[in-house]
């Protein structure tokens, strides 16, 4: 496996489009640039203010975690969620391929729980322990879920570092994908469908296919969303503790009553996270912000009825690459 993590920024950025189609390096540049992503202080101030996220943690590794166990933070960031395993009397085994983790030993040592944790800088898949361990905490949730690798780090860990009766933390999700209304300030139709006075941008709507996959997709916040058009259900539920990767469907869809009329701006992607029947969070509309954002598929906008039937087919070749999702939506 080719590690690009501490290839310069600069020579990563010129070499991308070579990368990207070599066999074996899409996947290093994208952990590599993962990796960077994570090595960003402000990511950790958002991380770490985040109270929804943190009380939830807190929670859970209160309830689950017991002293004289091992555990694995798997993508430990800062360290926080290492320490607090730690503070509970475990013997943790804290593994990011990010140089963030030299800031997470820092903190361990200042707080007096360096020799409760183990540090280890690499890719969780190069990882090999001593022995299995009693419990996997991590926290690798993009915002649409899937896209920080989720399925494929857990299942190679729980396969290779878990005990049979182990837990993960959090192990079951929910995704949904909503169709929404969203408030006129925020709105951005495509460019084709708009109009500025005399003038009629319509004539460019043929050029769209050539566009890159990111234009049709955008990060938006819970302020931004006015309405919610159809009841939200999930359209896909996830169980890390039993969960065959090979299952995991290419392909969603649904076909729901919009029981709110309106504007249909695109669908929000959001999830749910549990860690036991008691302790959960989401990131949608309504619920308390997070850090995490939303994502949009945008759809050129369409007014709906209360009544009108609102079809969903979404392609997911892999769930964890967006750039790959496509797209369509029918009203009637």
């Amino acid at each position: 496996m080719f590690d690009l993590v501490d290839v310069p920024m600069k020579v990563l950025v010129e070499l991308k489009d070579r990368l990207v189609r070599m066999p074996g390096l899409r996947n290093a540049y994208d952990k590599a640039l993962n990796a960077r992503e994570f090595a960003d202080y402000y990511e950790h101030d958002r991380m770490l203010a985040d109270r929804v996220r943190m009380t939830a943690y807190q929670r859970a590794i209160t309830e689950h975690v017991m002293p004289g166990q091992t555990v694995l933070d798997l993508g430990t960031g800062n360290g926080v969620l290492a320490l607090l395993c730690a503070a509970q009397g475990a013997e943790v085994h804290a593994v990011d391929h990010s140089p963030i983790i030299a800031a997470a030993q820092s903190v361990a040592e200042a707080n007096g729980l360096a020799r409760r944790i183990h540090f280890h800088r690499m890719h969780s898949q190069r990882l090999v322990l001593p022995q299995k361990v009693d419990v996997i905490i991590h926290e690798q949730l993009g915002d649409a879920l899937f896209n920080e690798r989720l399925v494929e780090n857990l299942m190679d860990a729980r396969a290779r570092l878990l005990k049979p009766k182990g837990r993960i933390l959090p192990a079951r999700f929910q995704l949904f994908v909503e169709p929404v209304c969203l408030r006129p300030e925020f709105r951005t139709p495509f460019l084709w469908t708009q109009k500025v006075g005399p003038v009629d941008f319509s004539s460019l709507r043929s050029r769209y296919t050539s566009l890159p996959p990111s234009y049709f997709r955008k990060l938006i916040r819970q302020n931004e969303v006015e309405a919610l058009l159809c009841k939200p259900a999930p359209v896909l539920s996830v169980d890390l503790d039993t969960l065959d990767a090979e299952q995991l469907p290419t392909s969603l869809s649904y076909r729901r009553e919009v029981r709110l009329g309106g504007m249909l701006d695109g669908f929000v992607v959001y999830f749910r996270a549990a860690f036991d029947e008691h302790n959960a969070f989401d990131t949608g509309p309504g619920s308390p912000r997070t850090h995490w954002g939303m994502m949009l598929l945008r759809v050129e906008p369409q007014t709906v009825r209360a009544g009108d039937l609102l079809t969903l087919q979404l392609s997911v070749p892999r769930l964890e690459d967006v750039n790959g999702w496509r797209w369509r939506v029918a009203a009637t």
